[in-house]
């Protein structure tokens, strides 16, 4: 999928689980409303799937990416602001499971590698 706009979703953004291994291209997510779960969600098999230019926003604070068991992913340019915790890796799974722009994530980086997504170049459907 490319140019993904995702807007004060009250549970996960992006939630895949059993080993999804697809690929989102141009993804913008904005948090504004207190009580969301998070930006992205991943749970158990890890297949890897990639996430190439990811602009997650949140004006209320958060979890931006939570992983759960093994889970992880492969990321490319994102940007991060606003969110308590960046990336959570909620059942001890390895941060090694999570790649962004060719390292393994950290906890503590702030994230905001790259460039934001921008949405005022999308054509939009009503």
């Amino acid at each position: 999928m490319t140019n993904l706009y995702l807007e004060n979703n009250e549970d996960d953004s992006i939630d895949w689980t059993e080993g999804w291994n697809g690929t989102l291209t141009n993804t913008y997510i904005s948090h504004t409303i207190v009580g969301f779960s998070t930006a992205f969600e991943g749970d158990k098999v890890n297949g890897n799937p990639q996430f190439i230019n990811v602009t997650a926003i949140s004006t209320v604070g958060g979890t931006a990416l939570q992983f759960k068991k093994q889970s992880g992913g492969t990321i490319t340019n994102i940007w991060l602001e606003g969110y308590d915790t960046n990336i959570d890796m909620k059942d001890g799974g390895a941060v090694s499971n999570v790649q962004i722009d060719g390292a393994d994530a950290s906890i503590t980086k702030a994230y905001k590698t790259g460039t934001k997504v921008d949405v005022s170049s999308w054509t939009w459907k009503n």
